[in-house]
């Protein structure tokens, strides 16, 4: 946890990864380790590290009109946990 704050405090926002989540990769694997376990802390930065890499696909799901993603992986991500900045670019191109 003190490498995630040191990582907050020494590496500015703007020279920071783009993550493609509204809460990001550090923040989600800040707060899965204070509420659960070192190890389930561990298990949470290896599931965001392998999923969300290039290879994304913004889109409007037809049958409902909500927003989603789909990841390279083939998983997909709904609207609330999709990075307000990627949300903005998928209503300008529409």
């Amino acid at each position: 946890m003190l490498a995630i704050r040191l990582y907050w405090v020494l590496v500015p926002a703007s020279k920071r990864g783009h993550c493609l989540f509204k809460v990001t990769c550090s923040q989600n694997v800040f707060q899965v380790t204070k509420k659960k376990e070192f190890s389930k802390g561990i298990s949470a930065l290896l599931e965001r590290y392998h999923s969300p890499r290039s290879g994304y696909h913004l889109f409007q799901d037809g049958t409902d009109e909500r927003k989603k993603m789909m990841l390279a992986n083939g998983g997909i991500i709904e609207a609330d946990l999709i990075a307000d900045r990627l949300l903005k670019h998928l209503n300008h191109t529409k």
